[in-house]
């Protein structure tokens, strides 16, 4: 496991585990700096009981874009994230100095109105697939993940070049 050292000033509160399926499902990771944990599934051969078993500990300064790069063509842990018995757990690192950052929390309404629009976005690219097929829809997945580190660069350039201006 990594180290991991963590300023005693900051705040962490852990989001709940969510299964890996593939990075649309991780849509709702924030772009925000924290540490995400990466578990599997295992099933006592003794009792059956259902365990996570951590294999996986890292610092982000972009959580979203972290778990995006899991699933890129060429990461090491995309093989085992797309076997379907991965979850990913995610701390977001807040300064309790930095006051821009509000706490919200779905209502049970809000809820249900996530998992229907999840459900929907989910149908929907069961069905790109289905129509373009694994070959295509592979190649469109990479380079999908080609365009978005493109512009997350260029963004970072903007970001550094817009910082030095000032």
């Amino acid at each position: 496991m990594e180290h991991i050292s963590i300023d005693s000033g900051l705040q962490v509160t852990w989001s709940s585990w969510s299964r890996c399926e593939s990075s649309f499902s991780m849509l709702l990771v924030p772009h925000r700096p924290g540490i995400l944990a990466l578990a599997e599934e295992i099933i006592d051969a003794a009792g059956g009981k259902r365990m996570l078993a951590l294999f996986h500990v890292a610092e982000a300064r972009d959580l979203s874009l972290a778990v995006s790069a899991l699933f890129a063509s060429g990461s090491g842990l995309r093989d085992r994230l797309s076997e379907g018995r991965c979850f990913v757990r995610y701390a977001m690192l807040s300064d309790p100095e930095d006051r821009r950052a509000v706490r919200i929390t779905l209502t049970s309404k809000g809820l249900i109105a996530l998992k229907t629009a999840h459900d929907s976005l989910m149908a929907s690219f069961a069905g790109l697939v289905a129509y373009l097929g694994e070959e295509d829809s592979n190649e469109l997945a990479e380079l999908l993940a080609k365009a978005f580190t493109y512009f997350h660069e260029v963004r970072g350039e903007m970001d550094a070049t817009t910082r030095n201006e000032r």
